[in-house]
């Protein structure tokens, strides 16, 4: 009888096993076949925008848990900025004299845009699941370069906000992203 009983519990511990193994499995295809399904969203979105911008823009991409800085040129029209599990400031040194089309797309991450105190924000960005906020202040003058922000925010978070209304960092905090 107690033989019995434990090729019982022996065979009960075997499913209970087989089971926890196949969702550790299902768990991790789960998660890769987000993180390609980004990858996708991210790479056809950026293809797009640089059939409509052509030459005369920028790009940057941050994949996989890392984080990356960029600065727009004065003279650029166009901007594709892509950000997978990682995050990503982007930002101008000099406000342009023209009108900018930036593409913000945010797929588990975390987008942050840093506008010049002079350019009029236009946020035209979609979120699904995720969240756009835009801090940025409109200058009195009519005649200011507009930004036109477009892209997506998917389980991600796209924050554009006025260079003026950035904290100022002592030496001593580190920077992050």
């Amino acid at each position: 009888m107690k033989k019995e009983v434990a090729d019982v519990l022996e065979a009960a511990k075997s499913k209970v096993t087989k089971k926890r193994v196949f969702a550790v499995v299902k768990a991790i295809a789960a998660f890769l076949a987000v993180v390609a399904g980004g990858i996708g969203l991210l790479v056809r979105r950026g293809l797009k925008f640089l059939k409509k911008g052509g030459s005369n823009m920028n790009t940057m991409s941050v994949i996989a848990l890392s984080c990356g800085s960029g600065t727009v040129a004065k003279d650029i029209e166009y901007g594709a900025f892509s950000c997978l599990l990682g995050c990503m400031n982007v930002s101008w040194p000099e406000a342009p004299e023209q009108s900018v089309a930036l593409d913000v797309c945010s797929a588990f991450g975390i987008a942050t845009v840093t506008v010049p105190a002079n350019m009029r924000v236009v946020c035209d960005v979609k979120a699904v699941v995720g969240m756009v906020s835009n801090h940025a202040v409109s200058p009195d003058d009519e005649n200011a370069p507009v930004l036109t922000i477009t892209g997506r925010a998917v389980f991600g978070m796209i924050t554009v906000r006025t260079a003026d209304t950035v904290p100022v960092q002592t030496e001593t905090e580190e920077e992050t992203c």
